[in-house]
């Protein structure tokens, strides 16, 4: 720890922060105390952004690199792979568009090098006092990318809505299970009339909600990501703003061609192409009933899928 971070160690008697040894090994940290004694818990970051593929992720989530502007949330319960996700399409937008980039973290995980664009990454605590504060002097160093590592009050909520509002592409996450859910934990935040200004708000910037959770794979291997996809369509946007919010799960239920999936969905395919069990997906699934239905229902195989001159990674 610098001596400014164990300052605040000791004031909080918690800290999160970034390491990194000598060879390059990246960690992000969470240190605490414990029966009087000092402990921490240790958790490899990777240097830079993997490839969709490489993650497993949906190939249908390039379209929220190719945007000019509005506002991308990813969520999900901690662990679930938010960051690495997010470090994975600001490592796209890097490789393949001239920008600028400007990230706000708490701390640092991935750290990227410029390639097409130019990145500029600040780290809370040390290079700016908060996510506001760092969000509201980004719109003064002319970004055309804001990632906010993550949404914690209404002052850094509303900010970032009006930043894509203006022009911005902005990224962030929020602890929450799926899409829907994510909406309305946004919404809560506000209240009254500020709630009702604000719907209007994020139903005209919001163009699509990553949800995630990390799954073991059938093998033992390793954990794969589930991944549900909504992207705003004027439907979409419509039910936002009149606040019927629990019609949207149908919209992405029929919004495959669009590149749109539920967890629903998504659990199916992976238990069909045998990357997990059917007892794992069905414990995870937002909607289990709904899963173990048509679980009993399906019967397309990994050969199937194979003779139709698909792959596993087309249907995820």
């Amino acid at each position: 720890m610098s001596a400014e971070q164990r300052t605040v160690f000791y004031d909080n008697l918690t800290l999160n922060y970034a390491y990194t040894l000598p060879n390059k090994f990246r960690f992000r940290v969470n240190a605490y105390y414990e029966r009087e004694s000092v402990s921490a818990a240790f958790r490899m970051l990777g240097m830079g952004g993997k490839s969709f593929r490489e993650l497993n992720l949906p190939e249908s989530l390039r379209r929220f690199v190719e945007l000019q502007s509005g506002l991308v949330l990813v969520c999900g319960p901690a662990g679930a792979g938010k960051s690495t996700t997010l470090s994975s399409i600001i490592d796209e937008i890097n490789r393949t568009r001239k920008l600028h980039i400007v990230t706000i973290e708490d701390p640092i995980e991935f750290v990227h090098e410029d390639k097409m664009s130019i990145i500029s990454q600040r780290e809370v605590g040390i290079d700016t006092k908060s996510f506001a504060d760092a969000l509201k002097q980004a719109l003064r160093q002319d970004p055309n990318v804001i990632l906010i590592g993550e949404m914690r009050d209404e002052e850094t909520i509303e900010t970032a809505a009006l930043a894509a509002e203006t022009g911005h592409l902005v990224f962030s996450t929020i602890h929450s299970s799926n899409a829907v859910q994510a909406i309305e934990r946004v919404l809560d935040v506000f209240s009254g009339k500020m709630q009702e200004q604000f719907r209007q708000l994020l139903s005209n910037t919001l163009k699509g909600i990553i949800a995630m959770k990390l799954m073991t794979k059938m093998d033992a291997s390793g954990l794969i990501p589930a991944v549900e996809v909504m992207f705003v369509t004027p439907t979409i946007k419509s039910l936002i703003a009149e606040n019927k919010l629990t019609d949207i799960y149908e919209f992405i239920t029929e919004g495959q061609q669009d590149g749109m999936q539920t967890f629903t969905e998504c659990l199916l395919r992976m238990v069909q192409a045998g990357l997990i069990s059917r007892d794992d997906a069905i414990y995870n699934a937002e909607q289990p009933t709904e899963l173990r239905l048509k679980l009993d229902g399906h019967t397309s195989t990994v050969s199937e899928m194979s003779s139709s001159g698909s792959t596993l990674y087309d249907w995820l």
